[in-house]
């Protein structure tokens, strides 16, 4: 497959069997050809070489090598098959030869896929003993020895110009005295000094004993200190197939060839697996840009390491930023200022005007992609294969890929400032708990709107509370007058029948308003029962799509329930409809009849009335007064109605605050997780504790809004102390009590001046804010707001994770440490994460070698775990942290404009075994090879 710069895979993960026989082993077990008679030798052989392929693909595997022992003649046949199978790039295969040395030690050869024949045969050549059978025969010869002991295979093969490029010796390392094996006790001195890079075992890994582990892995020094890797195979030569990668084995392979079989022993750590590899479940795929620096139409990014490398000027950190920008984490979305952020920026602003940048992920199986522009950078469209486009904010995208990034000198510049300092480091920390983080944080957000929504109910009911206050007083005062006026009527000569009709008016007047409430009332109700009616009606249990067996049995049975109970619960509601109808109706018809009763009523108030036309006057004020206790007596009832929907809102807030309290204790908690982590894996390098600033942020902005404009001299340093006192003595929660008390008098008594007096203000204040004046105090209530109050009660008082550096013998303030110590603390603490994808702009810079070989030890480890993508000039970061994928890039200029305009490509790009790609990595990082090997001289390796 022919593949554009920039989209080469890297080395990806391969279930392999690097030693499986064909049917012309002389030791097959089992029927050839299914027993039947071969008059066709030609036909049998692609019909079983057909059957072969199609079984190593259904139990999944990728790469084999077919070798049998000193004859290669099924090789040919099983290679036509892939072709005619159309399977070249689902599997691979590997010619090799098992050879038998004379020393009773085997070993396998293993060569490129589709090596010419001629090179093996001219391996076979060199093996002198071994008598060649006819490719005619049904049957190779028996097993003999080659006439070379293992060490001197090895080193025929290497010295041995057309062969070393294309092949890889693999002796047999099975445990402690096994056959054929080079760990036969005897062979330790000469198994120090064999020269090959890896060994195979025809046992599952778990099977192989400790101490054969630790001697291929040299961690026992009498049989050399050189780690090897090591590959499980099957030795499967059954006809049934049954031994076929049987003993599981993975390894991560770039390119078809030897030299990727050879890199992945010298890598075996992180490139060979005894256990089905696990890639990360959120990664970049791949970016796509549109800019007036490059026009990159895709490049590709590995599940595991991706080293971007290339020479001063050759695009990047530019790459990486685009790559920012498409995930909503570029220098335009994170806040802070540095050189680096501005140039940065400055890039993003003159390249990406009329461009675009599009982000290809993979988020748990489902793959999107990103597309972001210049002109509307506070949206990222998103595409999942057919579906309608989505728009999502910045701040949304941040949340949905949890990607870390980190520009060029970001990890060894730590904020001056030693809170920011903190928190910066801490968010490092608690990468990993980011879902545990984010859902208490998303709490605390959450309760904090709570606080400010229910204070202002709270607020709400103390207003109604006074209003209802005012009205009672004015309810009073009413029925006193009208209760003057008739003693006034009476005793200036009202008769006593007048003197009844007249006091009657207000029952009648009541009682109308009373009847038009009932039946308002009344109305709302039935329209609540209306409205209940459908949705009891719209509640069901769709279990279509659930299986019909025990597990979900319960799921059936509560679905069976509401069914058969929602129509009881409909024809109840109902009822109550109907019931409601009637009350409703048989009101109107009294409400009628009253009306009746009303009007005669009037009748007899006007003709008193105009009995007593001499008391005109205190008759008309007493129908006036009467009509305003009727409206004093409905506000009332209003004000006692929304009196009664609000009466909870004290608990409420009280409850939120709790609330919020807890949500701080969780975080604290996941804090505290995630330090001990760091201690931990640190190593001691770092020692983390929880910590609350003495002077919390929010506390001191919250105290300085309260105060704004009450003429506080020195307000700064008087809120920080104020602020630090009330957290060393744990009563912030008792300021915020306090300043309640305070807010409901500025609410019941106004925000005049004089309305309280300044010594109240100063009781409910208390000693938290010891040394305002009266003037001041007085200032503070009249400006007092919803805004200012909430700010008190929901402060958050952010405890940070602090770090302490261990320089020498000592620990000190990781602050205080120097760049390179910083940088290097939280590369090592990010790469012991599995916190989403990693991707860091040089992390090299400022650090020394022996922490960068710290880094690669670490690098090998963690990009088994997530993915990595890393811009660098270090060579020991790309090919000692053996990367996956290796991206060259390269600038150039093109004609036109002032001076021409650069334009960033793909040089190259693969594995660390891709020919070219190697010869970049060399040209690159270690200035050619005459370079490297004159190094290599002067160092007298």
């Amino acid at each position: 497959m022919t593949l554009s710069p920039g989209e080469h895979p890297g080395a990806t993960w391969r279930r392999v069997d690097l030693q499986v026989h064909s049917i012309r082993d002389p030791n097959w077990k089992g029927r050839r050809f299914e027993g039947r008679e071969v008059t066709d030798l030609e036909q049998a052989r692609k019909e079983w070489s057909e059957k072969f392929v199609l079984e190593c693909r259904a139990i999944g595997l990728s790469a084999i090598a077919l070798t049998d022992h000193h004859d290669v003649c099924m090789i040919p046949y099983v290679v036509d098959a892939i072709k005619r199978l159309n399977l070249e790039e689902d599997l691979w295969l590997f010619p090799g030869i098992e050879v038998t040395c004379d020393d009773a030690c085997q070993a396998l050869v293993i060569f490129d896929v589709g090596v010419e024949p001629a090179r093996l045969h001219r391996l076979l050549g060199k093996l002198k003993k071994v008598d060649q059978i006819g490719d005619d025969q049904l049957v190779a010869s028996p097993a003999s020895n080659a006439g070379l002991r293992v060490e001197e295979l090895v080193d025929e093969i290497g010295l041995d110009a057309v062969l070393d490029p294309i092949c890889v010796v693999v002796p047999h390392a099975g445990g402690d005295g096994a056959h054929k094996s080079v760990l036969r006790r005897e062979f330790h001195s000469r198994f120090r000094n064999l020269n090959c890079v890896g060994f195979y075992v025809e046992t599952a890994f778990s099977r192989l004993s400790q101490s054969a582990r630790r001697k291929i892995y040299g961690e026992d020094k009498e049989w050399g200190g050189r780690r090897r890797g090591l590959v499980v195979t099957g030795d499967n030569r059954r006809a049934d197939f049954s031994d076929l990668g049987v003993n599981p084995c993975w390894i991560r392979l770039g390119e078809p060839t030897a030299e990727s079989l050879r890199q992945a022993f010298l890598a075996d750590e992180a490139r060979i697996r005894f256990e089905r590899p696990t890639v990360p479940s959120q990664r970049v795929l791949a970016v796509r840009v549109d800019s007036t620096l490059t026009c990159l139409t895709g490049i590709t990014f590995n599940d595991g390491f991706t080293a971007i490398i290339g020479g001063r000027g050759s695009g990047k950190s530019s790459l990486l930023e685009f790559l920012r920008f498409g995930l909503g984490r570029s220098s335009l979305d994170v806040p802070g200022e540095s050189p680096e952020k501005s140039r940065l920026k400055s890039l993003l602003e003159t390249t990406l005007a009329n461009g675009y940048v599009e982000v290809d992920l993979d988020r748990d199986g489902v793959f999107e992609t990103w597309r972001r522009t210049l002109r509307d950078r506070e949206t990222i469209q998103v595409q999942v294969a057919e579906e309608p486009k989505e728009e999502i904010s910045v701040p949304v995208a941040q949340e949905r890929f949890r990607a870390r990034a980190y520009e060029q000198k970001e990890l060894s510049t730590i904020k001056p400032s030693r809170l920011d300092a903190m928190r910066q480091v801490s968010s490092i920390a608690a990468a990993e708990l980011w879902e545990k983080r984010h859902a208490v944080e998303a709490s605390v957000e959450e309760h904090r709107r709570s606080i400010r929504r229910i204070l202002g109910k709270v607020v709400d009911l103390w207003a109604l509370e006074s209003g209802r206050n005012v009205v009672a007083a004015r309810y009073r005062d009413l029925r006193r007058r009208l209760k003057s006026i008739s003693d006034q009527l009476v005793q200036q000569g009202v008769s006593e029948a007048d003197s009844e009709i007249l006091s009657r008016a207000q029952y009648f007047l009541r009682g109308g308003s009373l009847l038009a409430e009932l039946r308002a009332d009344l109305v709302g109700l039935g329209r609540q029962v209306d409205d209940l009616v459908k949705r009891v009606s719209s509640v069901s249990i769709g279990t279509g799509d659930i299986p019909d067996d025990q597990d979900f049995e319960i799921i059936k049975s509560i679905a069976r329930e509401v069914t058969n109970s929602k129509e009881a619960v409909k024809n109840s509601l109902e009822d109550a409809g109907r019931i409601l109808d009637e009350l409703t109706q048989g009101l109107n018809s009294g409400a009628q009849r009253f009306e009746i009763l009303k009007s005669a009523f009037e009748g007899h108030r006007k003709a008193a009335g105009q009995r007593q036309a001499g008391l005109a006057r205190l008759v008309d004020e007493q129908a006036k007064l009467q009509k305003a206790l009727e409206d004093a007596e409905r506000e009332g009832k209003e004000v006692r109605g929304r009196i009664a929907k609000l009466g909870g809102a004290g608990e409420e807030l009280l409850a939120a605050r709790e609330a919020l309290s807890s949500e701080f204790a969780k975080r604290r908690t996941v804090l505290s997780e995630a330090a001990a982590k760091t201690s931990d894996v640190s190593e001691g390098v770092l020692r983390a504790t929880v910590v609350s600033p003495d002077v919390p942020r929010a506390y001191s902005e919250a105290l300085k809004g309260l105060l704004a404009g009450a003429m506080v001299h020195d307000l700064e340093f008087k809120v920080d102390e104020w602020t630090r006192r009330l957290v060393e003595r744990d009563e912030w929660q008792a300021l915020g009590n306090r300043l309640l008390r305070l807010f409901r008098l500025h609410v019941v008594e106004g925000d005049q001046r004089g309305a309280v007096d300044v010594r109240v203000l100063q009781e409910c204040l208390g000693a938290n804010l010891s040394g305002l004046t009266e003037r001041q105090v007085e200032q503070m209530f009249l400006r007092m707001s919803e805004e200012k109050v909430v700010a008190v009660l929901a402060a958050d008082p952010r405890e940070v994770v602090e770090f302490e550096y261990l320089d020498g013998d000592a620990y000190i303030q990781f602050e205080a440490a120097s760049p390179g110590q910083q940088a290097g603390a939280l590369l090592q603490l990010l790469l012991i994460q599995e916190a989403g994808t990693l991707i860091v702009d040089q992390p090299e810079e400022d650090l020394d070698s022996g922490v960068i070989m710290r880094i690669v030890s670490l690098l090998r480890k963690t990009k088994q775990k997530r993915q990595v993508i890393f811009a660098t000039h270090n060579p020991n970061v790309v090919v000692n942290g053996d990367a996956d994928k290796v991206i060259a890039l390269r600038s150039s200029v093109l004609a036109g404009g002032d001076g021409g305009v650069p334009r960033v490509s793909v040089w190259v790009d693969g594995a660390l075994e891709t020919p070219r790609l190697r010869s970049a990595v060399v040209e690159i990082m270690d200035g050619g090879q005459a370079a490297f090997e004159l190094r290599r001289a002067k160092y007298r390796f």
